[in-house]
């Protein structure tokens, strides 16, 4: 099973026990084997804007879609009733500004949640101006509705069939979720190795997908996630094994799996960049990527956008160079015409200023003068 259906099994499973013992939210709707798209039915207080007027609505409902690079890529949310919120316009929710791949569905719902009953907004970067604009002058009525969305999440007790075996998350604190699945991990397993005295034999959680197996076929990544051999990335330039949940780059252009030291920051647009598609500017050395550099008509180089005259679609060089040849026909003129060394023909062939009269082949390039 791939990583993103994996990924789509364990968030089915942990958005449905949720969902079990809390009464205010409701699935209304899930498209998808496992299921990619939800319709999540919300039974609490929110705001709408009716007819000019702000009242209060009690039922609410949201689509959320896990796109192809979802864990990577953040769902993709809407509302479909209105909601009148700084952060949710008719064709985005705005559910967070820093996605990282080890947040789960659960973390969706419940922040989806806050922010209909008012008990999460931020005012200074709104998708609506005119909510944002009537939360900061009536802030003091928040929260709308406060209903506690953790306080009935099922919890299992350490002698659980279900916490042993899928390691379920009580989700105590739905912002330390990865982080205390792999604490409780951990501590069962310690436990388990006091007893056993057989390290090797440890059963561990992934911190992304949930799948259990021994400490061996686990990875440890820097930030100390232990995560399958399902949820490890290579890096597509040295080989490096990358933990999905930890922060890696993509190429902008072809999208490989990039650490740190294979990922370069393009100093024009400032997109994570592979090396094939890195260049460097002929002139002053930058390194751009392909779409921030310009190729030369004249000598076919590759330079920066300053140096380099789009509308001519020539570097700064081989003009200098064009110039400098141009004034040097034109003093070459100037002195035939003050010599009186009529007539002055031009060649042809390389425009240059032949001196003499009775000429009959140019003296720069060899062309005969007609």
């Amino acid at each position: 099973m791939s990583i993103r259906l994996q990924r789509l099994y364990n968030d089915y499973q942990e958005l449905s026990q949720f969902l079990d013992t809390h009464h205010n939210i409701t699935l209304r709707n899930a498209s998808g084997d496992p299921p990619e798209k939800y319709q999540i039915e919300y039974n609490l207080k929110g705001l709408e804007l009716s007819a000019g007027k702000i009242i209060v609505r009690r039922t609410h409902l949201a689509e959320i879609f896990l796109p192809l690079d979802y864990p990577t890529v953040e769902p993709k949310c809407r509302m479909l009733t209105p909601v009148f919120h700084p952060n949710i316009s008719p064709q985005v929710i705005c559910h967070t500004d820093n996605w990282a791949a080890g947040e789960s569905l659960v973390d969706v719902v419940v922040r989806i949640g806050e922010m209909i009953s008012y008990q999460s907004y931020n005012i200074k970067s709104p998708r609506n101006g005119e909510a944002a604009r009537w939360a900061e002058a009536n802030i003091h009525q928040f929260p709308i509705d406060d209903v506690d969305f953790m306080k009935e999440v099922p919890q299992h007790s350490d002698n659980s069939p279900q916490s042993s075996e899928g390691g379920k998350s009580n989700y105590e604190s739905k912002r330390e979720y990865i982080e205390q699945k792999t604490d409780e991990a951990h501590q069962k397993e310690e436990d388990k190795t006091k007893k056993e005295e057989m390290p090797d034999d440890r059963q561990l959680i992934c911190a992304n997908c949930g799948a259990m197996g021994p400490l061996s076929s686990f990875y440890e990544c820097p930030s100390h996630h232990y995560v399958c051999s399902d949820c490890v990335l290579p890096c597509n330039g040295c080989g490096k094994r990358l933990c999905i949940i930890c922060q890696f780059s993509q190429c902008a252009f072809c999208k490989a799996i990039l650490c740190g030291d294979c990922a370069s920051d393009c100093q024009s647009c400032n997109q994570s960049i592979c090396r094939s598609h890195m260049k460097k500017c002929y002139t002053c050395q930058a390194q751009l990527c392909s779409n921030c550099l310009f190729v030369c008509s004249e000598c076919q180089g590759l330079f920066c956008g300053d140096h380099f005259l789009k509308e001519d679609k020539i570097c700064s060089e081989c003009m200098k160079s064009k110039r400098g040849n141009l004034a040097h026909q034109l003093d070459n003129l100037e002195e035939a015409k003050s010599l009186r060394l009529d007539p002055v023909v031009l060649c042809n062939k390389c425009g240059n200023a032949i001196e003499y009269w009775n000429a009959r082949f140019c003296p720069f390039c060899g062309t005969r003068i007609q």
